[in-house]
């Protein structure tokens, strides 16, 4: 979906701290950043649970939770917070739309946060025991990582509005299909999966069910999930849902499968299968200039 950017200073102070709330920002100067060391001391916008975990290996580190990514930027570019925990291709949507922002280029376990596999590898989910799971496994992991990172890279350039001829992973649809492959995922975490407002962008899908029915929808896992319907020969119907509908809709069978934006953490893969990685995510530091 476009972000738009909350600018009311007031839902800032009510959106809910889990940490110590600031009262100034530090004097760290975020553009020298170049390790996890470097941010000892800093005052850092968190949006989940994970990223308060991630936080806390910052030294000395103040952080506040808020209700979502817009929240968490708007809480940087305003100067109450240092810095915001983001997906990298996210940090990417927020720096491309608005110029005071760039982010710390960190490495996860090199020059960045210490993150298990469980946490940054982005999958498929379905409820245990489905056969499904199989077949879109054969799929996904018949591509390698680099592909799945450059269609990230070209998804990233219809998400900044600039103009492409194709995308890097894609197959022809199927003549006569075998079934319908419903594939959830929230449609409002770009540049993984959006709503188009405006008009339709290059390569989007229809929504069929959920939030925002009949409206356009696109980003990275909107493509994978294109993917692997073609190549399996079904119909693919793309559910909007929210972040924690995702998971009962797969229990109740609304839904196949989740194409996402999610983890294979533990206690998730205790009721749910995964299949292997589609993209490995990256954390890094939103910042203003």
């Amino acid at each position: 979906m476009k972000k738009v950017l909350v600018l009311l200073f007031t839902l800032l102070l009510l959106a809910g701290c889990s940490g110590n709330k600031p009262e100034e920002t530090s004097s760290i100067n975020m553009s020298e950043v170049k390790t996890i060391a470097d941010l000892k001391g800093a005052k850092i916008a968190v949006q989940t649970d994970l990223h308060e975990d991630l936080a806390k290996q910052i030294e000395d580190v103040e952080y506040n939770f808020y209700d979502n990514l817009d929240m968490s930027a708007t809480a940087v570019k305003s100067g109450i917070m240092d810095g915001a925990i983001m997906d990298e291709p996210i940090a990417i949507t927020y720096c491309a739309k608005d110029p005071d922002f760039a982010y710390i280029q960190l490495r996860n376990n090199e020059t960045g946060f210490t993150v298990a596999e469980a946490d940054y590898a982005n999958a498929a989910a379905f409820k245990k025991g489905n056969p499904l799971r199989d077949e879109v496994e054969a799929v996904i992991s018949s591509v390698d990582m680099e592909t799945y990172y450059q269609l990230m890279e070209e998804v990233l350039k219809v998400s900044a509005g600039e103009t492409i001829d194709g995308f890097c992973l894609s197959a022809p649809a199927p003549a006569q299909t075998k079934g319908t492959l419903k594939v959830g995922m929230e449609c409002a975490s770009e540049p993984f999966n959006w709503t188009d407002i405006d008009a339709p962008s290059f390569g989007s899908e229809i929504i069929a069910g959920g939030n925002g029915v009949g409206q356009p929808c696109n980003g990275l896992d909107v493509q994978v999930a294109r993917y692997v319907a073609n190549t399996l020969g079904y119909e693919l119907e793309i559910y909007a849902l929210e972040w924690e509908s995702l998971l009962p809709a797969v229990d109740a069978g609304t839904i196949d499968c989740i194409i996402g934006n999610m983890s294979p953490r533990e206690d998730r893969k205790v009721d749910h299968d995964f299949t292997s990685s589609y993209y490995n995510v990256n954390y890094v530091v939103l910042y203003k200039k």
